[in-house]
């Protein structure tokens, strides 16, 4: 469009000079007036030019618009997906027997799903900004350290965890699960923890560590 507003610039700075002179002191081409005749020509192109770059732009704004309004939908579309997916997410994490939490590099709990609370009786207000190590069984403590150290060491590798964790009431709850440590992802940048209750399989095997001494 840069090269159209020149070019109309271009005629109208030759126009101008025509419309500066003196016409009583020009002296015609022919007894005809082809002086006058040459401003009119000039003034037809110009309109033409003019009118073509009239519906030039007005084109591209069309096209602008036709652009504008297609982005509007697809953003629509992507927004009504990414609450539809959002929702689906949300009714398997609470609907699901296994627990999940999201912990940042300090090992504090930055998300705790509501599903997590039906194995140790914790809500997500009790934990977040709290570090999950605390309620680790004294004795499996060292255990729990070593694995929350080759998770730091292996970004991106499940690492499977098995040990005791007290419930709110005083007991203690046997889970399993898996850690991840997703930091370096942009889309979580959070370390991810899956675990389940398995005490009922651990006591069915003997091993009584349910009372809150052990």
């Amino acid at each position: 469009m840069r090269s159209d507003d020149e070019r109309i610039n271009k005629i109208l700075e030759v126009l101008l000079e025509y419309v500066q002179k003196d016409f009583s002191k020009v002296i015609p081409v022919s007894d005809n007036g082809d002086v006058i005749d040459a401003i009119s020509v000039g003034l037809n192109t110009l309109s033409e030019e003019i009118q073509a770059y009239i519906r030039e732009a007005e084109k591209q704004e069309n096209k602008l618009k036709n652009l504008n309004f297609r982005l509007e939908q697809k953003v629509f579309e992507r927004t009504e997906e990414i609450i539809r997916n959002e929702k689906i997410f949300r009714a398997l994490i609470e609907s699901s027997n296994d627990g999940m939490g999201l912990y940042n590099e300090k090992g504090e709990a930055i998300y705790v799903s509501p599903s997590s609370t039906k194995i140790d009786g914790f809500t997500s207000e009790d934990l977040i900004g709290k570090t999950g190590m605390g309620e680790v069984h004294p004795d499996d403590k060292p255990v729990a350290m070593k694995l929350i150290e080759s998770v730091f060491k292996n970004p991106g590798m499940q690492v499977f965890s098995e040990h005791r964790i007290r419930h709110k009431k005083g007991h203690w709850v046997w889970t399993e699960g898996t850690i991840t440590n997703l930091l370096h992802d942009s889309a979580i940048k959070a370390i991810v923890v899956n675990f389940r209750d398995i005490t009922s399989r651990k006591l069915s095997h003997g091993k009584s560590d349910n009372d809150p001494g052990h």
